[in-house]
């Protein structure tokens, strides 16, 4: 039983679900997305910022280092993920003041490397 002057610790997200929903949709060869699917996929994942738009960019940007934008550069041709990949390339993220610049520093490196 933690005592009242220590402070909680902060619970680690579970991202098994969004790991389980994006690597079904990657999966899927490019050939055999169809366009409505797609569409839907597009749905979720805007639904799922609007409901959480930190925790969303926790995990595209932080726990998958952006690889899924490699991912979803990969099926560029289909017109929803297209415009996925557009709508969050334009999502202006901050980094928290907890961060140092250090920090930030090397995680735009690591994502501009990849």
């Amino acid at each position: 039983m933690p005592s009242l002057d220590e402070p909680e610790a902060e619970p680690e997200n579970d991202f098994s679900l969004l790991d389980y929903f994006f690597e079904s949709f990657f999966e899927t060869k490019s050939e055999d997305m169809l366009p409505v699917l797609c569409g839907y996929f597009k749905k979720i994942v805007q639904a799922l910022i609007q409901q959480d738009k930190d925790k969303m960019l926790e995990y595209l940007l932080l726990k998958k280092s952006g690889s899924l934008f490699d991912r979803m550069a990969a099926n560029i041709d289909n017109h929803s993920v297209a415009i996925l990949c557009y709508e969050l390339l334009q999502i202006k993220v901050k980094p928290e003041p907890s961060y140092s610049n250090k920090k930030s520093e090397n995680l735009f490196k690591t994502l501009m490397t990849n």
